[in-house]
Formats: structure tokens, sequence, C-alpha cells
């Protein structure tokens, strides 16, 4: 979980249940980390916490960022169930063989691969309870970083995206179009005609 940033894991600690932790894990999230998406639904039993990753499946170590998002996840239900608690079921979109080492972190929940989305469940019961300890059973952040959390979320459309990751570079002047080209992974005439195309 500290990997999403400490502002992210204080917010989520603070929340006064279980249920309004995990909609502020939602909602910042999505300022976090633009990788993932997350969101809450109702069962008959409780909810579920889905996790979506933002890029394809096929990409090289889909199942390690898949398995990083929905541990991130359960830290945070953690903090209000104990660190003890697993879900009852985990779901993966990926396919393939469970590692073992997620056997041995979850040695009572039902792992289900190969599905459309990926989530945790939670049952009803816990929605109500207040944080353990804030943090958690010793959960600290392992690395500096601005405790502050992005004012938005990332961008969907070209020409905001590529302003934001110009943002930090702006105290010194307009960037030359080259960082831009670097940045995006295009070339300086793509991230041009990009822009044309827009009318920018």
């Amino acid at each position: 979980l500290e990997l999403m940033g400490p502002a992210l894991v204080t917010a989520v600690g603070r929340a006064p249940t279980l249920l309004r932790g995990l909609e502020k894990f939602a909602d910042l999230c999505r300022r976090e980390s633009s990788g993932m998406r997350v969101w809450l639904a109702p069962t008959p039993s409780g909810l579920r916490f889905f996790l979506h990753k933002t890029f394809s499946i096929d990409t090289p170590g889909y199942q390690q960022t898949e398995w990083l998002g929905l541990i991130a996840m359960v830290t945070a239900i953690r903090l209000f169930a104990g660190s003890a608690w697993q879900p009852r079921t985990i779901a993966l979109t990926s396919a393939g063989r469970v590692p073992p080492l997620a056997g041995e972190l979850f040695p009572n929940t039902r792992v289900l691969t190969n599905q459309s989305i990926s989530f945790v469940t939670v049952p009803a019961s816990l929605l109500g309870a207040s944080a353990r300890t804030g943090w958690g059973n010793g959960l600290r952040p392992t690395h500096r970083r601005c405790g502050e959390i992005a004012p938005e979320a990332p961008a969907a459309e070209f020409d905001g995206a590529l302003g934001q990751a110009l943002q930090p570079y702006l105290g010194g002047g307009y960037p030359r179009i080259e960082l831009a080209a670097q940045i995006t992974g295009m070339s300086v005439r793509s991230v041009q005609r990009e822009l044309e195309g827009l009318g920018l």
C-alpha cells in the first residue's frame, strides 16, 4: 500500500469506517496511479472491490502489477480489519497458475483466474469497522515522496496528458519539443502532427 504514497495511505487510514476508507482509496487512487482504476459495487453479502489495469493483459509484467494492485487493496482493508484478514475470494484477469507466494499469503482465499475483471470480496460485517491504528500494524511509507496527492486524475486525451507530463518542466520556460517527444515515446514530427490535429 505504501507504494501508493503516504498521503493516500493517511487519507484512507483516517476515514471513519472501512466503507469510507475504500471510497477514499478509489477516489484518490486515480490520481496516484494512472495504471489502475478501482471501484466498489454492492453484493448481497457485502461488496466487491474491483480493479482494472489501464493497459493490455498482453503487456509484459501485467500479472505482477495486477497482484500488486490487489495486495494494495487488501492492505487498505487490513487497516480496518486487522493484519490477518483475508478476502474470501480474489479474482484475477490473468490466466495461468497462481504464484506459490499467493497461496502462502492467502491460504484461506479462493483465487479465481482468467476472469473478466479483477476484484476482492469484502463482507458486509466489516464495512462499519473503524481503523485499527491509522497506519495498520507496522505499515509505514518506505520511501520519501511528496506528501500531496495530485490535484487531478491523469488526463485521457493526448494534449491533456502531455500537458500534465510537461508541468514539472515549465519553471524553466517552455520546454523544447524534443522533450515532449522523449516523454511520449514519439518522434518530434509525430508529436507535431498530433498537436496540429488538435489545433495546437
